[in-house]
């Protein structure tokens, strides 16, 4: 799983982000209990953004191997 937090500006969607395709959906798949764990980032992330509390994820990536549960952050 992925989060991140994108101060997109004038970009409503997704899509104009990154508006090439995605890798088709046999290629790919969601490890159920991962979308909980990224849900809950996403929501700490959201109530950090909102109170001005700690440093938020503008700018960096964090990736989570559901397999080894290995976190990594990036800087983007």
């Amino acid at each position: 799983g992925q989060v991140s937090v994108f101060n997109t500006g004038r970009a409503d969607r997704y899509r104009d982000l990154y508006p090439t395709a995605s890798a088709p959906k046999d290629e790919v798949g969601v490890l159920p209990p991962m979308v909980g764990i990224v849900g809950s980032f996403q929501a700490l992330e959201t109530i950090k953004w909102i109170t001005g509390m700690g440093t938020g994820l503008d700018g960096r990536l964090l990736s989570i191997d559901g397999r080894t549960l290995q976190i990594t952050l990036f800087e983007i």
